[in-house]
């Protein structure tokens, strides 16, 4: 396994910028467009787009979830009660407590994009029905990803 974790720390990293990247994306480019746009052709391709990118953040995430689990049992030998008695350790479960609540968050998310698609479909769709949840979701999806980022620099590299 100690081979593997350069590759599975690398996929880690790259799922979770990926996720974060997500996003940014949703935050400031898609919901402003969907938001803004009264033109019922572009409101189709912005909703087209969301979805796709929402199939993206799916992927990155569990990619993240994964590798994050990997990584745990790799460097505590499957001893989890390893990482309590460091610094590193415990950014680690910090970091990892932030991902797994993130898993709900999403899964909402997902229902949204699912009732959004329908209602869509039967001609009943009121953006303001749904963009409200899908802004904060994102919005609090992001800030997560970025204190769990700012959580593993300082334990790798600690500010003064």
């Amino acid at each position: 396994m100690e081979e593997l974790y350069p590759f599975i720390r690398a996929f880690h990293i790259l799922g979770a910028a990926m996720w974060l990247g997500e996003s940014i994306l949703v935050n400031f480019v898609l919901y402003p467009a969907l938001r803004r746009n009264p033109n019922e052709a572009k409101r189709s391709f912005v909703l087209a787009i969301y979805r796709r990118v929402f199939n993206l953040t799916t992927m990155s995430a569990v990619i993240t979830l994964l590798t994050g689990i990997l990584l745990l049992i790799s460097s505590t030998d499957g001893d989890m009660y390893k990482l309590s008695s460091s610094d590193l350790g415990r950014s680690l479960i910090a970091a990892s407590l932030i991902g797994i609540l993130l898993i709900p968050l999403h899964i909402m998310e997902k229902r949204s994009i699912i009732r959004m698609k329908k209602a869509h479909e039967t001609a009943s769709f009121v953006p303001e029905q749904f963009l409200p949840r899908l802004k904060w979701t994102s919005i609090i999806t992001a800030i997560a990803l970025v204190t769990a980022f700012l959580i593993m620099l300082n334990s790798v590299s600690p500010m003064l």
